[in-house]
């Protein structure tokens, strides 16, 4: 399953492998299907599932609150999918999608919801590789990691420890990653610590603070991981804020 395209390819869909049944139904509902699909169809995702647990960093900048919204809502309901009654995952769908009461909930969404979701297999130590930003990347991260760790991190290490982590993973653009499990890189520590001090600031000042403490990174990938709510961190009305809301 490939989850990054280049922010091109969007603009120029091609066809790709039909889309299975649940996600057609879920195409059916959600708004603006059309860019939706024309991802998916590029990322290679063919299933709900493979949506739920989609890397957002190469989606389209305008539909990452949506989406991972979107995520969020569908992820709940799969949680609950296994000992809730029709009706009741019927409703946990309408209220993660926000969508309307009388809403349609087709037959093969609720079915996949009911699957628990499957593990993700690890990256090869290529994929890990070029995902860290190369040995330049996964030097950076040891560097970083280093004032932490003693002894310090080899590259080796750090590449090893992305292949493993599956989806707890968010990734930070070229060279540095955050995992959300573990908090084992000073990026989500310098975050929250930012806005601890700070109080609830624009995403787009919060980009541009990121990027000069990590000038590897990119604003689309940062601006995808932020959405994602790692930590306790969450973007709200356009503005980087706590989870629950205390500097809301």
């Amino acid at each position: 399953m490939r989850t990054t395209m280049s922010p091109g390819e969007l603009a120029s869909p091609a066809p790709g492998p039909p889309v299975g049944a649940d996600l057609a139904e879920l195409l059916d509902v959600v708004s603006d299907p059309a860019t939706l699909r024309r991802w998916c169809e590029r990322a290679e995702l063919n299933t709900v599932h493979d949506v739920i647990d989609a890397d957002l960093m190469a989606a389209p900048l305008h539909k990452l609150s949506r989406w991972a919204a979107m995520q969020a809502g569908l992820r709940a309901a799969r949680a609950g999918g296994g000992r809730l009654t029709d009706a009741a995952l019927r409703a946990a769908v309408r209220g993660g999608l926000g969508l309307p009461p009388e809403a349609e909930v087709g037959p093969q969404l609720l079915a996949a919801l009911r699957q628990p979701a499957t593990a993700v297999a690890p990256m090869s130590p290529r994929e890990a590789l070029l995902s860290l930003g190369g040995v330049a990347g996964a030097r950076a991260i040891a560097e970083r990691m280093a004032d932490a760790q003693d002894p310090p991190p080899s590259i080796r290490q750090v590449r090893d420890r992305l292949r493993h982590a599956g989806d707890a993973v968010r990734k930070l653009g070229a060279g540095y990653y955050a995992s959300a499990a573990r908090r084992v890189d000073p990026v989500i520590d310098w975050a929250e610590e930012r806005v601890a001090r700070h109080g609830r600031e624009p995403l787009s000042a919060f980009l541009r603070a990121t990027l000069e403490t990590y000038p590897h990174g990119d604003a689309h990938a940062v601006s995808a991981w932020l959405h994602q709510g790692p930590g306790r961190l969450i973007v709200r009305r356009g503005q980087v804020c706590y989870v629950d809301g205390a500097l809301a």
